[in-house]
């Protein structure tokens, strides 16, 4: 199963990498757009990635390979479930509106 961001290869925010995810037989996940790693453990891995905060649950979890120059990483284990938390961008508050 390939999973791919809707900007294809192109980055989905300016300066960042593409975001890709390859799982193979819900053993093993490569992920491109890696940008950080924020905590693991063998049941959960959560990774700051170009697309948002990807969260990744399941049983055996652990770091294959990590590479935060390319943005590549490679998890092994039983993978359960991978969810997103959006981006969200910083909205200006109302006292920076009134002096546009």
């Amino acid at each position: 199963m390939r999973l791919e961001s809707s900007e294809g290869d192109r980055p989905s925010r300016e300066g960042q990498r593409p975001h890709k995810l390859l799982i193979s037989d819900r053993q093993s996940v490569s992920i491109e757009g890696v940008a950080d790693v924020r905590s693991f453990d063998d049941e959960e891995v959560i990774l700051q990635t170009s697309a948002g905060t990807l969260l990744i649950r399941g049983s055996g979890l652990h770091i294959k390979s990590l590479n935060l120059e390319t943005g590549n990483a490679t998890i092994d284990g039983r993978l359960d479930a991978m969810e997103y938390e959006e981006i969200k961008d910083k909205k200006r508050g109302w006292f920076a509106r009134l002096f546009r």
